[in-house]
């Protein structure tokens, strides 16, 4: 045997151990900005044959990695039969996506859903959003009256949602707020994730396009 075939043969037996390493390593789960980002125009098929993408969501995140929680709310339409005539009644769908970014995590994100049809909480969840803000929040010019607290809190609480409007017009506005733990938006949340608690379940929703999160 000459040279070159016994040094092709050796490369092969130091090789073929390396590559089987390699195919059996896991995939690294997908984090939280990845699914933030992409959770906030996944669509879904309402009774009523119509494409809705979600108008709001919110999510807790630790912020030096962890457990945390990503929903988008829905509002969907059907037609119902009144008497002699056909109407158009709302309902609302939720979709939250747990996970966990934390170095050795190895899980993939959680999904889950709500319908207001057998949820009465998700409805109050919902609605409460408008108190979240209301006339609690005000922006301040940096100089200008007093320095704003900050509570030293590893967990970011966000509410985003694109049917925001100014007060007393019809302007409309996106609305995107992050606080801490024992904000306005904090509480909401937490009480509405409680709230809601019993109301999650893995059936996949009618026309939930498919992909990671």
């Amino acid at each position: 045997m000459n040279r070159s075939m016994t040094w092709a043969r050796w490369m092969l037996v130091v090789l073929a151990p390396a590559a089987t390493v390699v195919s059996a390593s896991p995939a690294t789960p997908a984090r939280f900005d990845a699914l933030d980002s992409q959770s906030r125009t996944i669509a879904l098929t309402d009774d009523a044959g119509a494409r809705q993408t979600p108008f709001a969501g919110f999510s807790i995140h630790p912020l030096r990695g962890g457990e945390w929680t990503l929903v988008t709310l829905y509002v969907m339409f059907r037609e119902v039969v009144d008497g002699d005539a056909r109407r158009r009644e709302s309902y609302w769908v939720a979709r939250r996506v747990t996970g966990d970014d934390s170095p050795r995590a190895k899980a993939t994100p959680e999904i889950r859903w709500a319908s207001s049809d057998a949820c009465e909480a998700l409805d109050g969840l919902v609605r409460g959003i408008g108190e979240v803000i209301g006339d609690r929040l005000e922006i301040g010019v940096p100089g200008d009256g007093d320095p704003t607290e900050t509570a030293s809190d590893n967990v970011r609480y966000s509410l985003w949602t694109t049917e925001g409007r100014f007060r007393g017009t019809a302007l409309a506005t996106t609305v995107n707020l992050a606080s801490t733990g024992g904000s306005p938006i904090a509480e909401w949340a937490d009480h509405g994730l409680a709230a809601t608690q019993s109301c999650w379940t893995g059936t996949t929703m009618p026309g939930a396009t498919t992909g990671p999160g």
